[in-house]
């Protein structure tokens, strides 16, 4: 399984590896963004993060904040996440093109500050599946709207 680091504004891959399956280890995720930085131009510096829910890691997130960057990494639906999504009233949530979305904070055992979970809601084809709705979340720190956060994170 690739994971790739790259250069948006260059458009230019910075470093790559190859590892096995779709989860890593979380020291190999952390270990990749600080690679990263390594190989970056003389002058430059990584300021946003955007990870898959591989990189959904406290270490990963304590790391970006700590070093003042933004970060919109796909999260889990672990039971603390839907217990967060379950509480989100049923008027906060907004049409976005194919889907709903909405946000709250939430945190992990162990980040040190709580940080924006945003939900988004799809529905299912009620003909194949039954009408529960399905759901994505991505954490971020980000300040741009939900929307936004959720367009540079897709």
């Amino acid at each position: 399984m690739p994971i790739i680091g790259h250069l948006a504004e260059a458009g230019i891959v910075i470093f790559d590896a190859f590892r096995e399956g779709n989860i890593a280890p979380a020291t190999q995720n952390f270990e990749f963004i600080q690679a990263c930085e390594a190989r970056l131009p003389k002058g430059h510096r990584m300021a946003h993060v955007r990870l898959d829910s591989a990189g959904y890691q406290a270490d990963i997130v304590n790391y970006c904040e700590n070093t003042g960057k933004t970060f919109a990494i796909g999260g889990r639906l672990d039971a603390p996440t839907q217990q967060a999504i379950a509480g989100i009233p049923e008027s906060d949530w907004k049409r976005y093109a194919d889907c709903a979305v909405a946000e709250t904070l939430h945190s992990m055992n162990e980040t040190r500050k709580a940080f924006r979970l945003i939900v988004v809601k799809y529905k299912r084809q009620a003909e194949l599946f039954d009408d529960a709705p399905r759901y994505h979340v991505i954490v971020s720190n980000c300040v741009e709207s939900t929307t936004d956060t959720l367009i540079w994170y897709r």
